[in-house]
């Protein structure tokens, strides 16, 4: 099947032949729960395990194209089929692969409270109100993302990024039950992540088609404290109101913040991060 490296061929930009692709390899899905409701053996088990791991891999890469491409893409579904639906294989991998991250984070969320009380009240006071603030924009059909930053490399203190898309509460409506890309409780799988260093920052992004409006809330973590960035990168000024998020959260200058990021051998010359490459999954 190789679902995976089959969408790799595709341009990063075409995002019809993206949008084609779930369509005509519609029947796959079936062929996933099928063999998800037919484990007697060694064998159809580990055909099974094959074939999710395939499908997770490939909505790790759906995650990664840029954001203007994804647009393009989820619009075709919308002019296709309407509103909050796309096709059955594109349904069956983000459920499967936001099945991983929740059952993580019910594993390890209230761990973080207990290892380090200061940063478990952080997280958990972060955590309400980017999800105050997703089921607002979403109520008021604006389009909004939640977005994961790696460093793939600094070169004389400067960050090169990969980006990664883990919400998006735009395409799809705000659901705190079902597993799709719109329930907040991923929100808290970012955070861990972003506390256990796999992002160096993160950020959530919303924006209004009718008054081009933007606005960005980015927090990162480093060195066991939860920063709220003051303003962007490069000095650029911050679109939205900050919010009080309480003591154990500083405020910092993007570019500060940075600085705290850049190791030492990076400062002058070039550093590549090998990991940033790597999709992160559950663990």
């Amino acid at each position: 099947m190789n679902l995976t490296e089959s969408f790799k061929i595709i341009r990063k930009n075409d995002a019809d032949k993206m949008a084609d692709f779930f369509v005509k390899k519609g029947d796959v899905a079936n062929l996933i729960l099928q063999e998800m409701n037919c484990t007697e053996t060694k064998e159809s088990v580990a055909h099974m395990t094959g074939s999710i791991f395939d499908l997770v891999s490939l909505m790790q890469n759906i995650r990664t194209i840029e954001s203007g491409t994804y647009i393009r893409m989820a619009s075709k579904y919308i002019r296709t089929y309407g509103k909050y639906k796309f096709p059955a294989l594109y349904n069956l991998g983000m459920i499967l692969d936001n099945n991983l991250k929740i059952a993580y984070v019910n594993d390890n969320w209230d761990k973080v409270a207990l290892k380090n009380p200061r940063a478990g009240a952080a997280l958990e006071r972060a955590y309400e109100e980017l999800k105050r603030r997703a089921k607002d924009y979403s109520s008021r059909n604006l389009y909004c993302e939640l977005q994961c930053d790696f460093v793939t490399s600094w070169t004389n203190g400067k960050p090169s990024y990969r980006h990664e898309r883990i919400c998006d509460f735009y395409f799809h409506k705000y659901d705190e039950e079902r597993m799709l890309d719109s329930n907040p409780e991923l929100i808290k799988w970012a955070l861990l992540k972003l506390y256990e260093g796999y992002f160096v920052t993160f950020s959530l992004l919303a924006y209004n088609y009718m008054t081009k409006d933007s606005e960005v809330l980015t927090l990162g973590f480093r060195y066991g404290i939860l920063y709220e960035m003051v303003n962007n990168f490069g000095g650029r000024a911050i679109t939205c109101l900050l919010p009080d998020l309480g003591p154990n959260v500083q405020q910092i200058a993007g570019d500060r913040y940075l600085a705290l990021c850049c190791p030492k051998e990076a400062r002058k010359g070039t550093v590549k991060c090998m990991d940033a490459f790597h999709p992160v999954f559950e663990g």
